[in-house]
């Protein structure tokens, strides 16, 4: 039920891209309005300037980085459910499970792992 459900919304998502590849700003989509855009560039310059609070900037930050997760959720949730559901349909359990999630998670972040480690 869960790998199903994380696909149609893939799919919803996808779809939304790719008419917005095609018909730019016409219907449905994910693009922040250009009336919205001034406000946020605005707030975004006045968090430098030195007047709000490390809990404040501490405080913003952590909203925005939770906006961004909750986007990129359905491009990063699909591999994992497929993975793990494969796992689960061999009857993989125990440390071999885990053994292969880690595998799993060291190819899936192989290349964060090498831009932090080279630079």
């Amino acid at each position: 039920m869960l790998a199903v459900a994380t696909g149609l919304l893939a799919v919803a998502y996808g779809a939304v891209n790719v008419k917005d590849y095609l018909f730019y700003k016409r219907g449905m989509s994910f693009t922040i309005p250009d009336r919205f855009k001034p406000w946020i560039f605005r707030r975004g310059r006045a968090i430098r300037d030195g007047r709000r609070s490390l809990a404040a900037v501490t405080g913003l930050t952590a909203a925005m980085a939770l906006g961004v997760s909750l986007l990129e959720l359905p491009c990063t949730a699909g591999l994992p459910v497929v993975w793990t559901g494969l796992l689960r349909a061999n009857a993989v359990a125990g440390a071999e499970f885990v053994g292969l999630l880690g595998v799993y998670l060291l190819v899936y972040l192989l290349d964060e792992l090498v831009l932090f480690t080279w630079w």
